[in-house]
């Protein structure tokens, strides 16, 4: 027997291929039987010819090399992935994702308890939101698109899936056309023990909603680039809650952004240490390098 959690003892009758994992019976397949000898074949010559490397190296799990060959192969049918365990849906999505092969799929792999979404290589749609809404233990979730792409979700998906997120600690939600100053409202109404954000690219988002982000007490870090927030916001989050934390601002590419703010949030900010204004054209830069907490200060010089 193989010590690992992941098995699947096949039984040749008539030709047919049960496939167990964590003693669910998957699915017993009688078709595509090439397919399926492939996956068991890639699985065990790969764990065969790791352990003939002797144990100078690590060996991965027969169930690693298991959930690689599934991802390989890409067998994603909702009908047994809905009953495997949350943490095996995870770790199959992760894979998935990284392979740039999880599109379509993201929400068969959801399930009630999943703290941790990072969607960055497969484009999700407004039905994954919704779906992603009803894991409200969520506690990072990043739902970027691909490089060089946008997203256009709808703003009523977003303030559904914002709204039902109360645990949520860390976002990233980048060059998303869907972000509005309403969405980024309902953000900061239901989700106040945000600590970490990034909605650079979002360019619809503005003072009138940036302004809410002062009430974010534990917020530490916060790219706000390319968007079109200016002094207002800057001003207001020195004066609320989120200055007693606050420790990096990414502001790169904002164009409303003058020395004004900028001066007024690093003396009220007694931690921040990473400032970056580069190329917001109202920003000199010289009154950002007479503060000794300074760690780290980016900005544009235009001649």
């Amino acid at each position: 027997p193989i010590p690992t959690p992941f098995h699947f003892p096949l039984q040749l009758k008539q030709c047919s291929i049960s496939l167990n994992f964590y003693g669910i019976t998957l699915k017993n397949y009688f078709y595509e039987l090439n397919s399926w000898f492939r996956f068991v074949e890639i699985t065990i010559l790969q764990y065969n010819q790791l352990i003939m490397l002797g144990s100078r190296i690590s060996v991965p799990s027969l169930y690693d090399l298991s959930i690689q060959s599934l991802v390989e192969l890409g067998y994603f049918e909702v009908e047994y992935l809905k009953d495997l365990p949350g943490i095996v849906k995870e770790d199959i999505l992760i894979l998935a994702e990284r392979r740039g092969k999880a599109e379509e799929y993201v929400s068969s792999f959801l399930h009630p308890n999943i703290t941790n979404l990072h969607i960055n290589r497969s484009k999700i749609s407004d039905t994954d939101l919704l779906n992603i809404s009803c894991c409200n233990k969520m506690r990072s979730l990043e739902i970027n698109p691909p490089m060089q792409q946008r997203y256009l979700h709808s703003s009523l998906a977003l303030k559904q899936l914002f709204s039902s997120l109360p645990q949520l600690v860390k976002l990233h939600v980048q060059r998303n056309d869907g972000m509005t100053d309403d969405v980024l409202t309902t953000l900061t109404k239901h989700s106040p023990l945000l600590q970490e954000l990034d909605v650079s690219g979002c360019h619809r988002l503005s003072d009138s909603s940036a302004t809410n982000l002062a009430s974010l007490h534990y917020l530490r870090c916060a790219n706000l680039s390319s968007t079109l927030i200016g002094d207002e916001s800057l001003i207001a989050m020195a004066g609320g809650p989120c200055a007693q934390n606050l420790t990096e601002l990414i502001l790169n590419r904002c164009v409303n952004v003058t020395d004004n703010s900028l001066i007024v949030l690093i003396d009220k900010c007694r931690y921040l240490s990473i400032l970056a204004c580069g190329n917001c054209p109202k920003v000199s830069g010289d009154h950002h390098l007479d503060s000794k907490k300074m760690k780290q200060v980016t900005w544009t010089f235009y001649f």
